[in-house]
């Protein structure tokens, strides 16, 4: 059985129904569950009051007693145990991490019940000596740390939108294409006689390879869902407006517009960061990747293993333990990053016209990015280790740890005789697991060994030298993922993009679609909401593996992200005075501020959504309380649903998947800054709140009310 089958990286199987059907070793499990609530499963007479995901695992006490009790309250505050930093302080890797318990042994009266994760559990018993509880000890020692879930690729989702548009299925060029196609003479000539560069430049539209560049929205331009760093934010926006929407008015009536049948009009714009944290990370940022291009040093990338006695079908493929020499192998430092993006442009559309407030105008946007935002330099392993493996086996061999600096044939000859053997190679048979899912060891520990089910045997490292020599590679190139340049080796070319090689060059820009939110005329919340989202930073709109329990809410939800990824707040360049003070501006000459964030699906029906998907809504508010926020506007339309998980690819994404995200945050207020007020008030000696405190209880009170709220806004069967 695969382990892959169980990292629970879909939600659509993250059902206790689901999981067990992954695993056909399970039934008992699924009969079991449905015995457990098999009256409650025949109430569900609606996909609205399906309800599945529960804790229903049970920690047994010490049936002898005489330990001390274990509350809620002891386990809330132990620091110990897995949590994500935007899960609520449970966390457990599926819902078979979560247990009820009491807190005496089973036979006490006096007995509270209570929930909790298994590995706060763990924590706690261990600390306390009780360990009754083997099995469930046991599975709890084994279970998986969180890991953050990245979205897919996009550099890929372009490739084959870029495959798509050489095809010419998809897009519509902006080239005149009145004439026949055939060249002129003078025209050859100059072909002949031109100096063709490589790459044209970001932005040179005029230059870029054919059919490019595309009519804006004829593309369909895939959804950016990754997060970009601060630092790597485009300075300058170049806003192409030919519809004037950026005044803030209603868009035009018609649906279809012809952008070519418009004069382009575009304006200036520059990245606007308020929150002074945000501001130092960055500087802090980019000195750190100004301090790593100084530096060319060796770069460790993995262990390469000389194992004289290994067979012909692999290293430690026979039932005896091998041993042989582990090198460390090390390659230079891949090119700098880069540290700023100077420039991106934005095209807007009342075609693509998404909604309406009170205080904000939204539209679906094209943003035209460097492909180096979303650069990344990787370097082939395979053809890394095969070159350390031919300099090992050369006659000018290094060194190993025993210093044996002999030919390789003389090595082979007396491989028995080297005594700075490094590493002994075993199989070992690990303890039966009752729970029949494979978990395995702490991926980032090389020297852990894998866990298995059922007795199967697993290979393992026992390292025992003191010090592991060291093969220098330099002939193998790094490769920037972002490169329009074909991969260096074939097994980059297999794996860099799931298109494979394209027939023709593409353009140093990529286009993807986020969406713009533009405020009305003489209103404050988008700058609100966009303080609110750099204030958030990178936590909130993470996705994380696993679950977590929201209280008050009782049930598993999962760990994914609270809000969109943030992709800027910009302003127009001339609103700017000198000393960075707002100008006055008149309602004809208004032009908005744009803030954009990942466009994360459309606002929920509540009554189309099972309890399960309602308490996951719930959750997310919960979560963001649990943080120190209020959300100032909790509604139905304030909460959006995507089809499909973020990190599946476009064709692949299911509609069975429903992931869900808070958005609209003009009014949310941290417990932060209320206190501050408090302060704030208490040294100037203002009391005009009535008392000293009293804006850290109104922060307090709005969270109790919002709380109120959920259980009618999302229509649960009972006040939560």
């Amino acid at each position: 059985m695969s382990s892959s089958t169980h990292q629970f990286t879909r939600f659509s199987s993250d059902t206790i129904e689901g999981m067990f059907d992954e695993d056909p070793d399970s039934e008992w499990s699924l009969r079991i569950y449905k015995e457990l609530f098999k009256k409650e499963e025949a109430s569900q007479d609606s996909e609205f009051n399906k309800h599945t995901r529960r804790i229903f695992k049970v920690w047994p006490r010490d049936p002898k007693g005489g330990g001390k009790p274990c509350i809620m309250s002891d386990l809330r505050e132990l620091s110990a145990g897995y949590r994500t930093n935007n899960s609520y302080h449970l966390w457990g890797a599926t819902m078979l991490d979560f247990y009820m318990f009491r807190s005496f042994n089973d036979e006490c009266a006096d007995a509270m019940l209570g929930f909790s994760s298994g590995s706060k559990l763990y924590a706690w018993m261990k600390a306390h000596g009780e360990l009754y509880a083997k099995d469930e000890l046991e599975w709890a020692e084994m279970e998986q740390k969180p890991r953050l879930r990245p979205a897919a690729d996009i550099l890929e989702i372009i490739g084959v939108k870029n495959l798509a548009i050489l095809m010419g299925s998809c897009g519509i060029s902006m080239r005149d294409d009145d004439d026949d196609g055939e060249a002129t003479s003078t025209e050859e000539e100059s072909v002949e006689n031109e100096t063709i560069s490589a790459i044209p430049r970001p932005f040179d539209y005029e230059n870029y390879p054919d059919p490019w560049p595309l009519v804006p929205f004829s593309s369909d331009a895939p959804t950016l869902q990754s997060p970009i760093p601060f630092h790597l934010l485009p300075e300058t926006l170049i806003v192409h407006d030919p519809f004037r929407l950026l005044n803030g008015d209603d868009p035009p009536d018609e649906s279809d517009v012809d952008w070519t049948s418009v004069d382009d009009i575009t304006h200036r714009y520059s990245l606007n960061l308020t929150v002074p944290s945000i501001k130092d990370s960055i500087a802090a940022e980019r000195a750190k990747i100004t301090e790593a291009a100084s530096k060319d040093g060796p770069v460790f990338i993995g262990i390469v293993l000389d194992c004289p006695n290994s067979t012909e079908s692999g290293i430690g493929s026979s039932s005896t333990a091998q041993s042989g020499t582990a090198f460390k192998m090390t390659v230079p430092s891949p090119p700098a990053s880069p540290s700023s993006i100077a420039e991106a442009h934005l095209f807007i559309s009342p075609a693509e016209f998404v909604g309406k407030g009170h205080h904000s105008v939204v539209y679906r946007a094209e943003w035209d990015l460097p492909r180096s935002v979303f650069s990344k330099y990787v370097i082939c392993h395979k053809c890394v280790e095969e070159a350390a493996k031919k300099k090992i086996f050369s006659k000018d061999s290094v060194s190993n740890a025993a210093g044996d600096t002999s030919s390789a044939s003389d090595r082979a000859g007396r491989a028995d005789e080297i005594v700075g053997r490094n590493f002994i190679l075993r199989k070992q048979h690990l303890p039966v697991i009752d729970m029949t899912i494979v978990r395995e060891g702490q991926p980032e520990d090389e020297n852990t060994p894998c866990y298995s089910v059922g007795g199967e045997t697993v290979d393992y490292l026992e390292y025992t030298g003191e010090s592991m020599p060291t093969v220098h590679v330099d002939t193998v190139p790094w490769y920037d993922s972002s490169s329009t340049d074909p991969a260096p080796c074939s097994h980059l070319a297999v794996t860099s993009s799931i298109s494979g090689p394209l027939p023709g060059p593409v353009p140093p820009t990529a286009s993807v679609s986020v969406i713009a939110k533009l405020s009305v005329y003489d209103d404050n919340h988008l700058e609100k909401e966009a303080k609110c989202y750099q204030s958030f930073g990178e936590d909130f709109s993470q996705h994380w593996s696993g679950y977590t329990v929201a209280l008050p809410i009782r049930d598993p939800t999962p760990t994914g992200a609270i809000t969109p990824n943030f992709y800027g707040f910009y302003s127009k360049e001339e609103d700017k005075t000198k000393d960075n003070e707002e100008k006055v501006i008149d309602r004809d000459s208004f032009l908005s501020p744009i803030l954009l964030i990942e466009d994360c699906g459309k606002p929920i029906e509540v009554k189309k959504l099972s309890l399960d998907d309602r308490q996951e809504c719930a959750a997310l508010l919960f979560r963001l309380h649990y943080h120190g926020w209020t959300h100032g506007s909790f509604a139905h339309r304030n909460i959006v649903m995507q089809i499909g998980d973020h990190g599946d690819f476009p064709l692949m994404k299911s509609r069975n998947d429903r992931r869900f995200r808070l958005i609209d945050f003009g009014r949310a207020w941290s417990l932060k800054d209320a206190i501050e007020t408090d302060q704030s008030s208490s040294r100037n000696g203002d009391n005009s709140n009535g008392h000293v405190g009293g804006t850290e209880r109104e922060w307090r009170r709005t969270q109790f009310e919002e709380k109120n709220e959920v259980w009618r806004t999302l229509m649960f069967p009972y006040p939560i």
